[in-house]
């Protein structure tokens, strides 16, 4: 579904940094059409890879990455209520006080 590989693709890029996902997105028009999603349905795309990644940390058996679930699920917390009161997902969201 390309519409999900672009959208994973900007996951990693929503950092904080202008004008890197604009780039990603010109350089694939260049290539081929973008997907045909609308914008918030693109970024519900967005933040459902944070979902998933915290459900697979979540699952895991590791040890290591189970110690860090808990920091990892309030990070999340705060970046899904960011994106529900803005309508667009970031990492870059300032940490809990």
């Amino acid at each position: 579904m390309p519409a999900l590989d672009l959208a994973i693709a900007a996951f990693y890029l929503r950092d904080g940094t202008p004008g890197i996902e604009a780039a990603l997105r010109e350089g694939y028009a260049g290539i081929r059409p973008l997907p045909d999603v609308g914008p918030a349905d693109f970024e519900a795309l967005v933040a459902a890879r944070q979902l998933l990644l915290a459900n697979s940390l979540l699952a895991s058996s590791t040890t290591a990455l189970r110690s860090e679930a808990t920091d990892y699920l309030g990070v999340t917390v705060d970046r899904l209520r960011h994106w529900s009161s803005t309508g667009r997902f970031t990492r870059d969201v300032p940490e809990r006080a």
